[in-house]
Formats: structure tokens, C-alpha cells, sequence
């Protein structure tokens, strides 16, 4: 027999390694060794006793990456575990050397080639190893598993993985079926036959011969590409499993075959590195995507590296193609004409630039275009138009909003909880964790919006995504104050990029606009919690608008709205502007309830630009209208507006009462929005009169009705007053910290102090300027800007904590106390 037919097999202790089959078997069971590990345990056998240094090991293990020493490490203590850790010595400093006596032998290929046909891939595995593991041992637990996920993802290389490492468990052999070239479901036992060679029957027991080869073997058959066979796979399957009663099947699918028994493996994308410089490139380089992208670009051109010059091009290719497979490597196949900043830069149009040079490659693999078509081509009419229309969700969807849209024309509302769980299915809709949420791969959804324009009728769906979303924002709306005021926030969160889509929308079609007004001030105390990007910018154009100029309640909602973020922005003129036409249009409708909320803002904004008359004026009007319309949440606006002119002209007297009126409200209607306004605003006032004890615990006690969720949103405030307290206890460094994280999260969400704040600040920041030097002072406060918003918040909570403690139980002589110090300067990240 020819030498190169022949394969060396590796013996030690307890376990056999068979490099060509690329398993490991330990007391004769096969344990599924993939990828690296196997790799890496392959050079140490091969060099058993040598010395193998690591940078050796790396440039075979992990060719052309920049891979942490950490995941070496790992790789050998997995490996300990598996094979005994007598057997790897490490040599430190330097590598690795295998000390168990190995002995060699040489294995005939043929003999693997009589129990089986999988075909050798030709490109080493990259994915998640455990990924692999979960499989294998779903596996083992049923007689039928199926591979589901969207085209690319590498569901065929998963199962030809999954096989070689569980391969040797299966006594009779394993057998391959591609099914892909089939169209005609009848033909699938006949397909099975050819490759086990029973297909010398008469067709119609063709069935009866496979079962009749499998039924006393200890097999496995892989099904690839079910999905335009279901019907045709399900019968086959079926059957044998019933008559074989040692038969394993695993099936490759964009949908499942739904055959009793049957295990469900959805296979996800690969894993994706962030966007952002934080990643060092070995971290990177541990993302799969990254991996995966790198080794087939080195391969199509080996000067290709991973470099600080090249690395954020290719974390963009990354996130553009989704983690899925295949667009990764076709993308990494333009490496061999293109730099990566190129190809990223032409992903806009990833359909064109993605196709495959390979004239052997599957025709639906040809480009990403041929791979989504080869779903579409699969989809009755009904289900096609429903995927159509979801295209124009952005950010995902729920399955009410989902009904909503997908109906129209023939489909029914009712109908499209059915023809939506079918896309489900055959993978061209995902679905959240928790099963509430769905979304397409923006690949996917890309196709299906080029498919909804040529269609012909991409308005009626956008228009019925427009109403729902402008119908979601006005229920929303009185929800936005009360016991469930954080649910319906965290919902609007969810559905951040529909809205976006939902005013892009009225902005483009002006006979929107008044509908866009409507979503504005139904958003408006969501947007002001900090979701400044949502509507702004947008609002003022509707305003402008023809189809908007009516003077009705639209348009004096909108332009409270308008006022309303405007001073929240410190566009104070603009703020006046808006809220001064509102309340003309509210006092021309005789809506007191407008004219209070209007003439609130009113008051709010003459404050903004120093007008305390008119600012008095105008709050005291919007008390009487407020106390006339009874509304609780208009009360809780004014009386806290009427408190802040009070602070601003320092009768804190008559200030704080107000204040605290506030907070008894909030707590009767279940606001934890207005508890933590009006607890702040009570530390304000204690900070004011220099009363340290009374401000550390009510800023205390804002900082805990936070919680751990609403602790970030909260941050500009929390951080603004825990530096005027620090300022107060002559902690200037604290304070110069804590006001320099305060000003970045101001900044960063395109916000100023509110004029009480600012009037309340500035003289404790003064003092300790005055104390630590300007040059100092900007040093610190400069620290403090370097933290992250969830470092500067965790540090002002420790630091409360102990200066709450130290104030209620004074020592006799007041130690120093350790002031807030960025992560940073600790070693952390």
C-alpha cells in the first residue's frame, strides 16, 4: 500500500490520537478534542520529549494572529484535564514539552474510507469550541439533531466537525448526504442510497434497501441543506429512525424538519469584537469573527496581519458582515486586490462586493445575494410579502407590532402570527432570549427592503409602521410618571431606532407632520431622561412644516414638546419661543392643561436667560391653571419650578418646603423619577446652607432610589452633587474629581445645568479652585473627565457611603479621608 494512503496514530497512557480523523479517544471513547486544542496537542505529540518553544507553537496553533500567552495556557490546562496533567511538562519561560511515552503507528486510510465518506475540508474550523462541545453532546442525548440558522453561518462545516470529533462512536461508519443539488423531495431516499450503495433496487424500495443496510448498524447519517426538502427529509428520517433502531441523524436546515424527538441546535453568528479603541489586539484577536477573518485573508495573502493600522478596518468589516461565515470570507478574499480600509469602505453595497472567485464553491454560496435568494426562493407568496414588510422595522420588533405591519392586501391580521413563526423557522427571523423580541440580520433585512421596493408597495408598510410607533408614544405617554414609569422608559429604550425611523419618516412626508407632533409629545419626558438624539432636531422642522401650521392641539402639544427639550438642551430663546406660541394656542382652546404646562416651561426658560419677573409671572400663572386641570403631574411640575425660582433668589425658607411637598407626591403616585428630583434637589438646598450631615444623607438616599439601573442615567446630577458636598468638607481633590466626571456626562448627552443648579455650584467649586490652585484643580478635575460614567458612579457611592458614616459618628479629632480616585490610577480598567 502506498505510504501516503497511510497515517501516523499516536499512543499513551490511556488515550489515541488519529491525527487524519482528527479525534482523540481516551479508554477507547471518543472525546471531542477541536480546533486549537487538537492542533496544539498534535505538534506536542509529534515533538514528544522535545522541548517546543511557544513562539513556535503560536505561529502553527494560531497562524498569522497576535493571540494573549493566556489562551496558550488555557488550551494546555484544558488538555491536562483531558489526558492527565503528568503528561505536558511545562518549562518555564520557555514552551512546552510532552514527557509521556508515545508510541507510533501507522493506520491504513482506506480503513476509514469503508465506514465513511465525509468529505476533508480544505480550510481549518474557527469557532467556539464549547459552541461544538454543546453540540456533540446534544447529540449524544438524541437520535435526530438538526442544525438550524441562516444561510452562511457554517451549519455544514459545524456538522463535518461535529462528526470527525464524535466519529469513532459510531462502529459502522458515518455517512454524508449532500442534498443540495436535489429539487424534488422524492428523490431524497435515492440520495441516501447512492451513498451508503444500496441504490441498486427499484426505486420505490429504495427506502426499504436503506433501512435494511442501517437497521443493525451503529451509524450516522448527516442530511445537508433539508430545507428545500422538508417534506421528502422528514418521511426518510423518519422512517429509518423508526426501523433502525441504532440510526443517529443529524440534519443541516434552515428550518427544522418538526419531527417527534427531534433536538434543535440554532447555530449563532460568530462572536464580534466592539467598536471601539479599548480592545488591545490580542483581545481581538480571541473574537472568533476576527479569527476567522484573519487566517482566510493570510491565506489569499500571506502579508496579511492584524495590525493597530489595520484594526479598525477589519473590526468593521466584522460588525458589517454580522459574524456570519460566509460574508466573512468572501470579504477576506478581496484581501488579495484590496487593503481592508477599502473593503470596509464598500460594505454599503455588501451584495455587489461579496462574491465568491471559487468556481467550486455551492452555486447558492456564489455571493451572499445567491445565499438569501436561495431562502426567498423557498417561501410561499404570503410569507414572502410578510418578510418584505418587516424590513421596515429598525432595531427589531415585537409580535403585536409585527401584526400590525406584515398585514395588508390578502394577509389578514390574524393570519401573520402563522406566516411570521414560519420565518422563525426557516431562520430569516430571529427571536430574542426571552421570545419577546425578533429582528432580521441587517444582511437579511437589506434583501428584504430591495425586495419590498421592487414590489411596488413600500409605503403602505412604512405607513402602518409610522402609526404604530406614533399610537405606541401617545399610550406611552401617561405612563411616563407613576409606579410603572421605569417599564414603559426601559420599552421606549427597546424601540429607540423605530422611533428614530418613525420621525425620519414624518420628515419626509409633510403630510405627516401634524402625526410627528403627536409622537413628540408623547416621547417628550422619555427624550428628556436622555435620549436627546430622538426628536429634536427633527421637531423644530416639523413645526415649520405647511401641514402643521393648523393652531390646534397637534401643534400645541408639539411645540410644548419643542419647548420642553429645548430648555433641557439650555436652548433657553429657543425654549421661550416655542412655549410662548403654546400657550397662545392653549388659551385660544381653552385648555388649561396646556396653558399650565406651557406657561411652566415659559417660567422655566425665563430663568434660563436670568428674567426672574417674567419667570415669576408665568410660573405663578401655571399654578392657578395647574390647580385648576387637578392633573398630579402638572402640580409636581410647578410647584418644583415655583421651588426653583425661590433657590435661585436664596429663600431656601421657602424653597424647601416645596421641595419636600414634591417628594410626598412622588411618593404618592409612585414617581421614582420625581422622588430622585426632589431628594436632589433637597441636597442642593442642605449644600447651600452649608449643611454637610443633612446633604450626604438625602444625596444618599437619591443615590439608592437610583437603583443599579437608573444609576447611569442620573450620573450628571449625582456626580454635580456629590461634588458640592466634597467642596463643602474641604475635600477639594474629591471635589475637582467628581465635578470633572459630572461636566463629561453633561457633555455627553448635549446637556447644560439647569439655572438653579448652576447658581448652587458654582461658589462650592469656586472654593475649592481657591484652595487647590488653578493648575490642580484642572489636573483632578481632568481625572475625573477619564473615568467611565459606571467607574465615577461606583466610586461617588463608596465614597458616600463612608463620608455618611464618618458624619453621623464625628471622631474627636476628623481624620483624613481618602478621596475619589479614578480606576485607572488603581490598575483597573
Amino acid at each position: 500500500m502506498p505510504a501516503e494512503s497511510r497515517s501516523n496514530v499516536f499512543r499513551f497512557d490511556r488515550v489515541v490520537v488519529e491525527p487524519r480523523q482528527r479525534r482523540v479517544l481516551v479508554d477507547g471513547k471518543v472525546t471531542p478534542v477541536a480546533g486549537r486544542g487538537l492542533d496544539l496537542l498534535l505538534m506536542l505529540v509529534e515533538r514528544a520529549g522535545e522541548l517546543v518553544h511557544k513562539d513556535e507553537i503560536f505561529e502553527r496553533v494560531w497562524p498569522g494572529l497576535v493571540v494573549e500567552e493566556g489562551n496558550l495556557q488555557v488550551q494546555v490546562s484544558a488538555l491536562r484535564k483531558l489526558i492527565g496533567a503528568a503528561a505536558i511538562e511545562t518549562v518555564p519561560g520557555h514552551g512546552y514539552r510532552f514527557v509521556s511515552k508515545v508510541e507510533t503507528s501507522q493506520e491504513d486510510e482506506s480503513h476509514f474510507d469503508t465506514r465513511s465518506n465525509l468529505p476533508r475540508p480544505l480550510t481549518t474550523f474557527v469557532g467556539d469550541e464549547n459552541r461544538l462541545n454543546d453540540c456533540a453532546q446534544l447529540l449524544r442525548k438524541s437520535r435526530l439533531l438538526t442544525v438550524t440558522g441562516a444561510g452562511g453561518l457554517g451549519k455544514t462545516r459545524l456538522s463535518l466537525e461535529m462528526a470527525m470529533a464524535c466519529g469513532s462512536e459510531f462502529s459502522d461508519g458515518t455517512w454524508f448526504v449532500d442534498l443540495s443539488p436535489i429539487t424534488d423531495p422524492r428523490l431524497v431516499s435515492e440520495a441516501v442510497a447512492l451513498v451508503v450503495g444500496v441504490a441498486d433496487q427499484a426505486a420505490e424500495r429504495l427506502l426499504e434497501a436503506v433501512q435494511r443496510f442501517m437497521r443493525h448498524r451503529h451509524a450516522l447519517l448527516i442530511l445537508d441543506n433539508c430545507e428545500h426538502l422538508l417534506r421528502g427529509c422528514a418521511e426518510v428520517v423518519g422512517a429509518l429512525l423508526r426501523a433502525c433502531s441504532n440510526l443517529t441523524v443529524v440534519a443541516t436546515s434552515r428550518e427544522p424538519l418538526h419531527l417527534q424527538g427531534e433536538a434543535i441546535f440554532p447555530l449563532p453568528a460568530l462572536s464580534l469584537p466592539p467598536i471601539h479603541r479599548d480592545s488591545t489586539l490580542k483581545t481581538m484577536a480571541g473574537y472568533e469573527s476576527v479569527r476567522l477573518f484573519v487566517e482566510r485573508a493570510s491565506a489569499v495573502n500571506p502579508n496579511f496581519r492584524l495590525t493597530e493600522a489595520n484594526r479598525d478596518a477589519v473590526c468593521e468589516i466584522c460588525a458589517r458582515t454580522e459574524g456570519i461565515p460566509l460574508a466573512l470570507e468572501l470579504a477576506a478574499a478581496r484581501v488579495r486586490a484590496l487593503s481592508v480600509e477599502a473593503i470596509a469602505a464598500r460594505l454599503h453595497d455588501r451584495f455587489r462586493l461579496l462574491k465568491n472567485a471559487d468556481r467550486t464553491a455551492a452555486s447558492r454560496h456564489e455571493t451572499l445575494r445567491a445565499t438569501i435568494d436561495w431562502s426567498y426562493g423557498l417561501l410561499d407568496e404570503a410569507e414572502k410579502r410578510v418578510f418584505e414588510r418587516l424590513s421596515v422595522f429598525a432595531g427589531g420588533w415585537t409580535l403585536a407590532a409585527a401584526e400590525v405591519v406584515g398585514a395588508g392586501g390578502s394577509i389578514d391580521r390574524d393570519d401573520v402570527l402563522d406566516l411570521h413563526s414560519r420565518l422563525v423557522d426557516k431562520s430569516l427571523v430571529c427571536m430574542d432570549v426571552e421570545g419577546e423580541r425578533y429582528r432580521m440580520l441587517e444582511t437579511v433585512r437589506d434583501y428584504a427592503s430591495e425586495r419590498l421596493e421592487q414590489l411596488g408597495e413600500p409605503d403602505d408598510a412604512r405607513i402602518r409602521h409610522f402609526d404604530c410607533y406614533v399610537a405606541l408614544a401617545e399610550v406611552a405617554e401617561p405612563h411616563m410618571l407613576g409606579p410603572d414609569e421605569d417599564a414603559w422608559h426601559d420599552r421606549c429604550n427597546v424601540e429607540r431606532q423605530n422611533f428614530l425611523a418613525t420621525y425620519t419618516y414624518a420628515r419626509n412626508h409633510p403630510a405627516k407632520a401634524e402625526s410627528g407632533l403627536r409622537l413628540a409629545y408623547g416621547l417628550r419626558r422619555w427624550i428628556c431622561r436622555g435620549a436627546f438624539d430622538v426628536g429634536r432636531p427633527v421637531l423644530s422642522e416639523l413645526l415649520a412644516m405647511p401641514d402643521a401650521a393648523a393652531r390646534n392641539a397637534h401643534r400645541c402639544r408639539g411645540l410644548i414638546a419643542a419647548g420642553f427639550l429645548s430648555y433641557y438642551k439650555g436652548a433657553y430663546p429657543d425654549a421661550i419661543r416655542y412655549a410662548d406660541e403654546a400657550r397662545s394656542i392653549a388659551h385660544e382652546l381653552g385648555s388649561m392643561a396646556l396653558a399650565a404646562e406651557a406657561m411652566n416651561t415659559l417660567g422655566l426658560s425665563y430663568l434660563g436667560v436670568d428674567d426672574r419677573a417674567a419667570a415669576r409671572a408665568r410660573i405663578d400663572e401655571a399654578a392657578i391653571f395647574a390647580q385648576d386641570a387637578g392633573t398630579r403631574a402638572l402640580l409636581l411640575d410647578v410647584l418644583n419650578s415655583s421651588a426653583e425660582l425661590y433657590a435661585i433668589e436664596g429663600e431656601l425658607d421657602r424653597a424647601e418646603p416645596l421641595y419636600e411637598q414634591v417628594l410626598r407626591f412622588a411618593e404618592e403616585i409612585g414617581s421614582g423619577d420625581w422622588k430622585i428630583t426632589a431628594l436632589m434637589n433637597l441636597t442642593r438646598v442642605a449644600i447651600s446652607r452649608s449643611a454637610s450631615p443633612q446633604a450626604a444623607s438625602r444625596l444618599r438616599s437619591a443615590v439608592e432610589a437610583g437603583g443599579q439601573a437608573g444609576l447611569i442615567r442620573w450620573a450628571p446630577y449625582l456626580l454635580t452633587w456629590g461634588s458640592a458636598l466634597a467642596a463643602i468638607l474641604d475635600e477639594a481633590e474629591t471635589a475637582a474629581r467628581l465635578y470633572g466626571a459630572a461636566t463629561k456626562s453633561y457633555s455627553e448627552r448635549s446637556m447644560l445645568r439647569e439655572p438653579a443648579d448652576e447658581r448652587a455650584l458654582a461658589p462650592c467649586i469656586a472654593a475649592s479652585k481657591a484652595s487647590l490652585g488653578d493648575t490642580a484643580f484642572a489636573y483632578h478635575e481632568a481625572e475625573g473627565a477619564a473615568m467611565r460614567a459606571e467607574d465615577a458612579m461606583a466610586a461617588l457611592t463608596q465614597w458616600l457611603a463612608e463620608t455618611t458614616t464618618r458624619l453621623r459618628n464625628p471622631p474627636s479629632e476628623r481624620a483624613a479621608q481618602p478621596a475619589v480616585t479614578p480606576r485607572s490610577s488603581r490598575g483597573k480598567r
